[in-house]
């Protein structure tokens, strides 16, 4: 995966963790959708971003 999809996965589940976070019965998912969320952020931040050019 890149770094661009990474970031882009995350954005999905945050807005997906928005979009349930009204439904009661939803709520315990939506804190799976938040980690999902920081390990695609956490996973991207250690992708190296300039690598290929040199």
């Amino acid at each position: 995966m890149t770094r661009a999809f990474r970031i882009h996965a995350a954005r999905v589940y945050l807005r997906e963790a928005r979009a349930r976070a009204s439904n009661p019965r939803q709520r315990g998912f939506c804190f799976r959708l938040l980690a999902w969320a920081a390990n695609c952020r956490r996973a991207a931040m250690k992708a190296p971003t300039q690598g290929a050019l040199f």
